[in-house]
């Protein structure tokens, strides 16, 4: 891994850095965990352009932004338990 030396920084303290660096990489990681215990089932969902329209619309009305996914599912959620 090349590292870009800074004039505040000597020689060895980036040895060191790009030691630890590299010992963290080398260490690797697990993948992220799933909060929920419950199976997820993936589907494609085909919509029509005029329906998918109307749900950005939607979509403007909540606070911050809100990815299309969540928003089909919370609606999809919200008829089921009616």
């Amino acid at each position: 891994m090349a590292v870009r030396l800074n004039k505040f920084l000597s020689k060895k303290m980036y040895a060191v850095k790009e030691e630890r660096a590299k010992e963290f990489i080398d260490k690797g990681g697990k993948p992220a965990q799933e909060t929920t215990t419950e199976r997820i089932h993936r589907t494609s969902l085909r919509i029509p352009h005029s329906l998918m329209l109307k749900i950005d619309e939607k979509r403007k009305n909540f606070v911050g932004k809100v990815p299309r996914c969540l928003w089909i599912l919370q609606a999809l959620a919200e008829q089921v338990k009616k």
